[in-house]
């Protein structure tokens, strides 16, 4: 059977599924530097974004002071629940940037930091 050459879009679905706000970045694939782009997401709330079926792309998901590096990069429609990102977080499985690297779906958890206040 042949293969589309043609590229063709897809939708990839971020659902916050936790109690607390997410916010998500979009980042340059290229160097992982922000673009400016940024969406809260609310509990219970969803974001669809219209992707190149598999193209690379690259988010930063932020919950309180944890961040997950998220690379994408999928071939049909796809949902994507903020908490598989930070699951390793909350078990206590996972140091500071060595996330297991969760992958689902096409998408893979490529770091995973917690940032700490030191109180000044």
């Amino acid at each position: 059977m042949p293969t589309s050459t043609v590229p063709y879009e897809i939708l990839f679905d971020f659902v916050n599924d936790t109690a607390e706000p997410t916010t998500i970045r979009v980042l340059r694939q290229d160097s992982g530097v922000r673009t400016g782009a940024a969406m809260l997401l609310n509990s219970g709330e969803n974001l669809s974004l219209v992707l190149t079926a598999g193209t690379p792309y690259k988010y930063a998901l932020e919950q309180g002071r944890t961040e997950a590096i998220l690379s994408v990069k999928v071939w049909q429609d796809t949902q994507y629940c903020t908490s598989t990102a930070f699951r390793r977080s909350r078990s206590g499985g996972s140091k500071s940037g060595d996330p297991g690297k969760i992958l689902m779906q096409g998408v893979a958890v490529v770091s995973l930091d917690h940032h700490y206040s030191n109180g000044s």
